[in-house]
């Protein structure tokens, strides 16, 4: 969502490409009301591609991930598409692929849009069974042309890692999520990295871990950027101390060009549930983080977003 636009992914839309094709649904508000503005589907789209899987917007340009998407890198390359909007009208304008994309790359997992910037994560070891070390590509439009720009890799990633597995763009500033780094032999703690851009080139500024960081915490599932400022979901936090709610994130901040971690939010109204930290949003000082599983007084499973003052 961005302004009064919001898109809505629907990877399992048979029309017009087939079962698991994919399409996106694009909502305007007026007023109170959000009406339907379009349907997005890819000029190409395939069976099973999961087109929509991932979302970004910003202004009028949407960029959604196909990360099983086999055309052209092989199978389950994967891809990203952006979509430009001129007045109320919709239109693909281009189709991301990595330069070096292989099968089983997973490419599209994750997308994020800043402007005339794109970053594409993959996820390689959800797809793949032969789990690498995967990457994030960060792209640059140029009038109606987008190029890739570069290939950001972890300084100490390893195969399956999950490096790309969430990523956010703010201005010269992206970071990268891999939720399965093995830190001071805590498997699967997890990590996200910092990137900085200098004129074309990006350098990796900084690895981010929490605190208080343990094994299978899954910190960098979900990662969200403004500001200078980084919220990290760990989704699997307090799981093995069988807490009520599990699930976390983390708030770091950027002085210079060292990061901090400078809170931990939690859920606190005692719902039972797991997989808080889901799904992360920051604008200005409110940071917004969402659940997966959360188990009402009638036994129902359903999700929350929780609201926070930074």
């Amino acid at each position: 969502m961005d302004g009064d636009t919001a898109v809505v992914g629907a990877i399992g839309d048979e029309d017009p490409n087939g079962p698991g094709g994919g399409s996106a649904y694009v909502f305007t508000r007026d007023g109170d009301r959000w009406i339907q503005q379009a349907k997005l589907v890819p000029d190409d789209g395939g069976k099973t591609d999961y087109f929509g899987f991932s979302i970004a917007i910003d202004g009028d340009t949407v960029v959604l991930g196909a990360f099983a998407d086999n055309d052209p890198n092989g199978s389950r390359a994967g891809s990203a598409y952006v979509f430009t909007r001129d007045g109320g009208k919709w239109a693909q304008q281009a189709k991301l692929v990595a330069n070096d994309g292989d099968s089983g790359d997973g490419f599209g997992w994750s997308v994020a849009v800043d402007g005339d910037t794109i970053v594409v994560g993959g996820n390689q070891i959800q797809i793949s069974p032969e789990p690498g070390a995967n990457s994030a590509y960060v792209f640059a439009r140029d009038g109606d042309t987008w190029t890739q720009r570069a290939k950001l890799t972890a300084d100490d990633s390893d195969d399956g890692d999950r490096f790309g597995e969430s990523v956010a763009v703010d201005g010269d500033l992206a970071i990268v999520g891999e939720s399965q780094t093995n830190r001071a032999n805590e498997p699967g703690s997890g990590s996200a990295y910092v990137f900085a851009r200098d004129g074309s080139r990006w350098t990796q500024q900084a690895k981010l871990t929490a605190d208080d960081g343990a094994s299978g915490d899954g910190f960098g599932w979900s990662v969200a950027m403004d500001a200078g400022t980084a919220v990290i979901g760990a989704i699997r936090d307090d799981l093995k101390m069988k807490r009520d709610v599990s699930g976390s994130a983390y708030v770091f901040a950027r002085d210079g060009g060292k990061w901090t971690q400078q809170a931990k939010l939690t859920a606190d109204d005692g719902d039972t549930g797991k997989g808080f930290g889901w799904s992360v949003a920051i604008d200005d000082n409110m940071a917004v983080v969402g659940t997966n599983q959360v188990l009402s007084e009638g036994l129902d499973w359903h999700v929350s977003a929780y609201i926070f003052d930074l």
